[in-house]
C-alpha cells in the first residue's frame, strides 16, 4: 500500500489572534470570509471554509476526505 502524506501551509496565527480582540467576533469572522484576514490554521488543516457569519449564526462547509 502506498504511503500517504498531507502537507499543510498556513500563516503564523499570532497576527490573526491579535486582530480577534480589536472588534466584535462577528466583524472578525466576516474579515476572514472576505479575505481581509487569513484563514485560521485549523481551517487549512481540516479543509473547511467559513461561508457566512450573521448575528447568532455561522455557516461552515467541508467536503469530507480520507
Amino acid at each position: 500500500m502506498p504511503e500517504r502524506t498531507l502537507t499543510v501551509t498556513w500563516q503564523d496565527p499570532r497576527g490573526l489572534a491579535a486582530r480577534a480582540t480589536e472588534g466584535s467576533g462577528l466583524d472578525f469572522l466576516r474579515a476572514i470570509i472576505s479575505g481581509e484576514l487569513p484563514k485560521a490554521p485549523i481551517q487549512e488543516l481540516l479543509g473547511f471554509e467559513l461561508e457566512q457569519a450573521d448575528e447568532g449564526r455561522v455557516v461552515f462547509s467541508i467536503e469530507p476526505g480520507e
